[in-house]
């Protein structure tokens, strides 16, 4: 049955009790967001760091610049260390600014998230996500 706008939550969701929707498949334990960024650990600014999960992950990373003249944020992902990084953000002068990235870092893969310009950072965090 299409869903026309007035059906219920019933209608949407199944059809003669067939789902409308593909079956969710959870990740293994070993591979779930919590697990990866346990095993994973936080990155360190100017560190180079390995995916040595076996498995393809997605980095996020948000960081907490306090004050910077003329800053930028480089990353890098790459097969040797370290890596080749490049600018992800062009030159900034804040006095207080979040700024968040992503990479794929596929497994055996290194990455690598700097600054240039020494900016005053407050924090840095780091979520990891099986692909």
């Amino acid at each position: 049955m299409a869903y026309n706008g007035f059906g219920t939550a019933t209608d949407v969701l199944t059809s003669g009790g067939t789902p409308n929707f593909p079956s969710f498949q959870p990740a293994d334990n070993a591979e779930n967001s919590s697990t990866a960024t346990n095993s994973f650990g936080s990155l360190t600014l100017g560190a180079t760091t390995q995916n040595t999960l076996g498995y393809e992950i997605l980095v996020n990373v948000s960081i907490d610049v306090t004050a910077a003249a003329g800053a930028t944020i480089v990353l890098g992902v790459g097969p040797s260390t370290p890596p080749v990084t490049n600018a992800v953000t062009d030159s900034f002068t804040t006095s207080g600014q979040l700024i968040s990235l992503s990479a794929i870092v596929p497994a055996g893969y290194y990455i690598l998230v700097d600054t240039t310009g020494s900016p005053t950072i407050a924090a840095t965090t780091t979520q990891v996500c099986p692909l």
